[in-house]
């Protein structure tokens, strides 16, 4: 069935300069027509040349594209227009092998993480975030952020809005000292508020927020009397309606940061035992920022969660890691490992099981179903940080025992139980057992805390949906009621006091959920903060959380 195309809001900018905007489903490009011609500022998805002519408009001589996607550059060949986009985007556009190349990303710099925070060309820690064209773009040509662009007279600035999509621009209809019109592409909603989440990811850390904010105010200050998104209908006279969305994000950003409160004092500091806390009773955390963690029984025999030191910038991480073994071994009665659990699927969480398997030939790894789904088939899930990315030498591995929520899994007479918290990303587990009059949750990186109120930590990272069963406040709800002790969490995150942090944690990520979601247009969440694009596809995630 053919899509229907909605030519409306014939705007005159100056006498003689008309700008309609053109609209289907939810996306609008715009046709500005002078002297009897016309040029598209984006080509949305199925626009053919016979649906101007059929509204009576001249075919564009010229397209030119804020940012290149499926979208908004949606022409393929079937036009015989001038094609202009950032140079940024050219690979993109083309889907060429220098792009597939630059896809094809590993973890070669450890030491540059706290720079980069995994941003790479086209995505964020091996994870694709531009995606290559359907209908790959020839023959076109590139220019810059600030160059001045001509057409028929009239003069178009380049602004940098890179905030959005990595390399977005918009274009500013200049005449003289006056902007006429402001083309803004995806960067904002004509309803004064964000499109959507995804768009705006730029690393492992979250949204640039700051950034967002002084972008808005910078198209404030040109004053533009229309503004033209790529969202929603045009906007007259829209700085006050930017410089508000700007003020709006500030406010969140400081509700955000101010919430983040001691709920009580910290842990004193347990006992070391070599590279480890020793919490007593037998269980020991790596004290490195890494995710080792350990339970020996009376037996000797010991549990492992998440075998990851986290030290890649150690070239004898693998000989140490050995070393501590052979401490417990020596000193703390550990006789062998049998099993080792793993808490989510990025690799600094147990990218050293193979040392352990090869230590202790009868170890078995285990990790609930939807995780272990990830750690077998890394290549179909389009997440960051998965082991892949660390260019270890290995990608994937067999998980010989799966967890499940509904029943405990036996440990030599120890009941491991399994929890879903969701946060940090969605597919991660938590696992709680009793040990020695204490119940202790293994949390991984979802609940981290050190003593202070959690907030939103990364709310686009993973499929992972604030607002819904899907968010953060999911993985509040689901340990409140277990009555744990001691939380030893990621990165050598360790706190008591558990039952009150995590009720005060969890009114904090439900207040600050309110207010992130009122920067958006009123969509459903999973719509702000899922990328279209999900292999495999959400559903068979779901299918996988409901049998386990």
């Amino acid at each position: 069935m053919r899509t229907i195309h909605r030519f409306a809001n014939h705007v005159e900018v100056a006498p003689g300069i008309l700008v309609v905007t053109v609209s289907a489903e939810d996306k609008s490009c715009h046709l500005v027509l002078s002297e009897g011609r016309s040029m598209l500022i984006n080509c949305i998805q199925s626009l053919e040349p016979s649906d101007f002519l059929e509204a009576g408009y001249p075919l564009p001589e010229e397209i030119w594209h804020t940012q290149v996607d499926d979208m908004l550059a949606g022409e393929g060949g079937r036009f015989a227009a001038t094609i202009r986009l950032p140079r940024a985007f050219a690979e993109v556009a083309m889907a060429s092998d220098a792009y597939w190349e630059k896809t094809s990303t590993t973890w070669d710099r450890p030491e540059d993480w706290m720079t980069t925070f995994g941003r790479e060309t086209y995505g964020v820690a091996g994870s694709l975030i531009l995606q290559p064209l359907t209908l790959p773009l020839a023959g076109f040509e590139t220019f810059e952020n600030g160059e001045t662009l001509m057409w028929r007279g009239l003069t178009f600035r380049v602004m940098d809005f890179s905030v959005r999509n990595f390399y977005a621009v918009g274009f500013s209809l200049q005449q003289e000292v006056r902007t006429l019109a402001l083309f803004s592409g995806d960067l904002v909603d004509g309803s004064g508020r964000l499109p959507d989440a995804h768009g705006f990811e730029s690393d492992y850390a979250g949204l640039p927020w700051n950034c967002i904010a002084a972008t808005l105010r910078e198209a404030a200050s040109i004053e533009p009397h229309w503004l033209f998104p790529a969202n929603g209908e045009p906007v007259c006279k829209p700085a006050t309606l930017l410089d508000e969305l700007a003020a709006h994000i500030e406010g969140f950003q400081g509700l955000a940061a101010s919430r983040s409160e001691m709920i009580s004092a910290p842990m004193a500091q347990p006992a070391a035992f070599g590279r480890y806390f020793d919490h007593g009773d037998s269980v020991y955390q790596i004290a490195n920022f890494g995710n080792v963690i350990l339970l020996i029984n009376p037996e000797g025999f010991g549990l492992l969660i998440d075998p990851g030191p986290c030290d890649y910038e150690n070239p004898r991480r693998k000989e140490e890691f050995i070393t501590d073994l052979e401490k417990f071994e020596a000193e703390a009665g550990l006789k062998a490992i049998d099993l080792v659990l793993v808490t989510h699927f990025h690799g600094d969480h147990y990218d050293l099981w193979p040392l352990v398997r090869d230590r202790y030939p009868g170890c078995k790894l285990a990790a609930w179903l939807p995780v272990a789904d990830v750690i077998e088939r890394p290549g179909t899930y389009p997440y960051p940080c998965l082991l892949p990315w660390y260019n270890i030498g290995w990608n994937e591995c067999p998980v010989e025992v799966t967890t499940n929520r509904r029943e405990p899994l036996l440990w030599h007479g120890t009941e491991i139980h399994t929890v879903h918290l969701p946060g940090h990303c969605f597919v991660h587990a938590g696992y709680w057992v009793d040990w020695n009059g204490r119940r202790i949750l293994f949390s991984g990186d979802s609940i981290q805390s050190r003593g202070e109120v959690d907030g939103l930590q990364m709310p686009i990272a993973n499929h992972s949906v604030p607002g819904t069963d899907e968010g953060h406040a999911a993985a509040y709800h689901n340990v409140i009621p277990l009555g744990i002790m001691l939380n030893l969490g990621g990165h050598s995150s360790h706190f008591q006091n558990c039952t009150e942090l995590y009720r005060a944690s969890l009114r904090n990520i439900e207040g600050i959920t309110t207010r992130l979601l009122d920067l958006f247009v009123k969509k459903d969440p999973p719509e702000i903060f899922l990328r279209k694009i999900f292999k495999p596809s959400a559903d068979h995630v779901r299918q996988l959380m409901e049998i386990s």
